[in-house]
Parts: structure tokens; C-alpha cells; sequence
């Protein structure tokens, strides 16, 4: 048996019925292209020799002259238009690719930079954002493709083989990876590994998990309206006992479709509404009815809070970031206003001067600080 040298496992090998095909096709009209060689191993025209050995033909081989530099893109120039790969799968191989670059280009770094490399490598070790916009290019998928898989890799390498080898779509793939958070988040909030901070609050801003009815079927490229975390009924909203103080100003926060809902939540846990601030966002999403471009934070108070009262307004304009994320501009209108301790529930954003609360405390890592 003659080896395979690692360039070659850029690309999937063949199985199946495309293999069988391939034997097939070899026993009845022989191997039409040869094999290429490098140092004595296979770096393009695997599936070939497989085949060959499964038919019982000799297999012809050809030594590949070019520099070891290049052998990328020569594996790409055999097999790219070749190989019926999906876009997942051409990201996936460029992803490989990437990484035999860079792993190269490390071995002549440790060798003392004695040979010289090229430039479209030394891309790599510069930039990986124009690193993986180059060989997304190259292999004709795109460079968020590769991202995700990159990442993918990393963190999941079994399902990154899945996707190289058209076992699985980068989308099922996501999909099974945020149920499966989700329902560890479930289990962390039943199991009580979420815990409250001690003692009462005189602000308190609360973004409460509205039961849309979809977040069990979560699609990361689907309609945005769906919610990747958690749901909660509301009867199981109602039930919250909110830490707040005797003298407490309470923000919830609420869409169009939740409004009429929220005021009954206010009564139950003690507040009284006394004005809304409506979130103009620079762009428009989506709707089922209106493109929605606006968000409501529903101000209510329990007892007499104090408060320092300048300029704000019922209006805030602010970005339109990742899914539930709030604008930075609403939390310094809050702190300008509001005095004493706060508690940020169901917070998803670590911020100076707030306590939080909730099971996903850093998803937005880049935040206000």
C-alpha cells in the first residue's frame, strides 16, 4: 500500500455509490489519468489507486515535479471541478487547505526561514480574515462559510467530517449543536445552577424569555423571529419573585406581539406602569404583519423610587445588534435616572455597575463594559 500524503485529505475520498461507480468504471475501461506522486506518496488520485486495488488493475503512476509549495494548488486544480462537492463541502476543503498552508509555512519558519515562501501562503499567517476570503474564492463558497467551519472544527471535529464528507449540512449541523444548548440551559435553570444575587434590588431591568412557540425548532439561518434560548410560559413568568426593594422602578422589556400580556405581569408582581420607551432601531427586521423596527421597555415603579430626572425622553435610537440584544444607549439612559443597586435578569451582557442574572451572562462578550 502507498501512502497518502496529508495535502491529499484536503478533499473527502469518494464512497458508496460514487466509489462503486468509479471501481466500476476503472474494471471495464482501465485508469485513464495516473497517479501523482511527492516523496514517494499519493497527492492526488486516491480514489484512483482504491479503486484499482478493488478492480485488479495495475495502477500508473507520475511524479509531481513542482515545488512542495504548490502542492496545494495543484490538488485544487485536479479535483475541484472534478469532484460534485456542495458549497459546505468546498468550505470545508478550503478550511484544510488553510491549515496545510499554515502548517507549512510554520515548518519553514522552524527550519530558519531558509526557503523562501510564497506569497499567497505568508497570507495566511498575516490575515486570517483575507487568508480565508482568498481560498473561499478558491474554492468557490464563501468566506462566512468558512468561518463557521473553521470554527466548527475546533470545537466539534467529529461533525466538521460529517460536513466534509456530505454526511451532513452545515446548517443541520448548527441546528443540532443550539439544541442541544438549549436544552442544557433548561437543565441548568431546572437543576437551580442558576442563582439569583443576595438581597433586593432598586433597579431592575428584566427581558424575559416570551414563550414564541418556536424556540424547540431553532433555526440559526431561518426567520429571525425565532428565539435561540430557552422559552418560558407565562404562567411561569408570572410566577417569578422579583428581588425588588420595598422602593423598586422595574424595566420590561417586550415586542408588539407581547404588549398586552405584559401589563397583567406587572400587576402580579406588584408594579404600576407609568410610562413606556419605545426603541427606534436603525434598521428594520422582520414581521408577519409590519416590518418591525421597534422595541418596548415598560417602566413601572413599586413604591416611590427615587430618581434624577434631566432630559430623558420615551424614545431611544440605537443599533440593531444580534438577536435579544439591547442598545447600550437604553442602559446609560437607566443609570443617568435610576438610583441604587441594579439587577439585570436574564442578562446576557456583562456591564459595569449591574448585577445579573441568567444562564447565558457573557453571550455578548463585546458589550459596553
Amino acid at each position: 500500500m502507498i501512502e497518502f500524503h496529508p495535502a491529499a485529505s484536503i478533499f473527502p475520498l469518494m464512497r458508496d455509490e460514487a466509489f462503486e461507480s468509479l471501481v466500476a468504471d476503472i474494471r471495464e475501461h482501465g485508469q485513464l489519468e495516473p497517479i501523482s506522486l511527492f516523496d514517494g506518496k499519493i497527492i492526488d488520485g486516491r480514489n484512483r489507486y482504491r479503486a484499482c486495488l478493488e478492480a485488479g488493475v495495475e495502477p500508473r503512476f507520475r511524479q509531481y515535479e513542482g515545488p512542495a509549495e504548490w502542492i496545494v494548488q495543484f490538488i485544487l486544480s485536479e479535483n475541484l471541478e472534478r469532484r460534485h462537492l456542495t458549497s459546505d463541502q468546498r468550505a470545508a476543503c478550503a478550511v484544510e487547505a488553510l491549515d496545510y498552508e499554515r502548517r507549512l509555512a510554520k515548518e519553514r519558519q522552524q527550519q530558519g526561514g531558509k526557503q523562501k515562501v510564497p506569497q499567497k501562503i505568508a497570507e495566511a499567517d498575516r490575515s486570517s480574515g483575507e487568508a480565508r476570503q482568498r481560498v473561499a474564492k478558491q474554492f468557490k463558497t464563501n468566506r462566512t462559510y468558512v468561518s463557521h467551519l473553521a470554527k466548527l472544527r475546533d470545537e466539534a471535529p467529529a461533525d466538521f467530517e460529517a460536513v466534509k464528507a456530505g454526511d451532513k449540512r452545515l446548517i443541520d449541523v448548527k441546528n443540532e449543536r443550539r439544541a442541544a444548548d438549549l436544552e442544557e440551559q433548561r437543565r441548568a435553570i431546572n437543576d437551580g445552577a442558576v442563582a439569583l444575587p443576595e438581597g433586593v434590588f432598586e433597579v431592575i431591568c428584566i427581558d424575559p424569555p416570551w414563550p414564541y412557540g418556536n424556540a424547540d425548532s431553532y433555526n440559526a439561518n431561518g426567520f429571525r423571529g425565532t428565539c435561540p434560548y430557552p422559552e418560558m410560559a407565562l404562567e411561569e413568568l408570572a410566577s417569578l419573585e422579583l428581588p425588588a426593594a420595598d422602593d423598586c422602578i422595574l424595566w420590561l422589556w417586550t415586542t408588539h406581539r407581547f404588549l398586552p400580556d405584559a401589563f397583567p405581569l406587572l400587576q402580579g408582581w406588584g408594579f404600576e406602569h407609568k410610562n413606556t420607551v419605545t426603541w427606534v432601531k436603525d434598521r428594520m427586521g422582520t414581521g408577519r404583519w409590519l416590518r418591525s423596527q421597534s422595541e418596548f421597555c415598560i417602566m413601572a415603579v413599586k413604591g416611590k423610587p427615587a430618581v434624577t430626572l434631566t432630559n430623558q425622553t420615551t424614545v431611544i435610537h440605537g443599533e440593531r445588534r444580534e438577536h435579544s440584544r439591547k442598545p447600550d444607549e437604553f442602559y446609560r439612559m437607566v443609570e443617568t435616572l435610576c438610583i441604587g443597586r441594579r439587577l439585570d435578569y436574564f442578562s446576557r451582557e456583562k456591564r459595569q455597575g449591574w448585577e445579573q442574572f441568567g444562564d447565558q451572562p457573557e453571550l455578548f462578550k463585546n458589550g459596553a463594559s
